[in-house]
């Protein structure tokens, strides 16, 4: 989808964004959701000993209490992104449209088609460069 709504001299930027974005927030606020989830809504009891050295009624509670954390960890964010993604039947269309348009009225002095990323060209111009 990425593709037909996205200037293709973007590309790469837009896909780099989006890649950096979801990893970024998926390392970050997952692990923290699961943690918040499992302590203050499941009621996870933190122990300083081992697993092994727990009350097997207290084990079973944390393993509940994980697993419940861990679902809803995932099925929250995924269902939000499903509506988002919905919002997309009705975008999609004038946006790639909008595209086809813009593409249509640029005359691209160039025949290569290269990246437009402001740090891509300081690294090329730095490279030429003469000292």
């Amino acid at each position: 989808m990425v593709i037909d709504i996205v200037p293709r001299r973007h590309l790469s930027s837009a896909f780099s964004w989006d890649v950096a974005i979801v990893f970024a927030s998926g390392n970050t606020i997952g692990p923290l959701l699961v943690g918040f989830i499992a302590q203050d809504v499941f009621k996870y009891h933190q122990t300083g000993g081992s697993v092994a050295q727990m009350d097997p009624e207290l084990q079973a509670h944390n393993a509940s209490a994980l697993g419940k954390a861990l679902f809803f960890s995932c099925v929250i964010p995924t269902l939000l992104s499903a509506l988002n993604f919905m919002r997309l039947f009705w975008t999609y269309p004038a946006d790639k449209e909008l595209l086809k348009d813009r593409e249509a009225s640029i005359e691209e002095e160039e025949e290569d088609v290269h990246e437009a990323s402001w740090l891509l060209q300081k690294d090329i111009e730095s490279k030429f460069a003469t000292h």
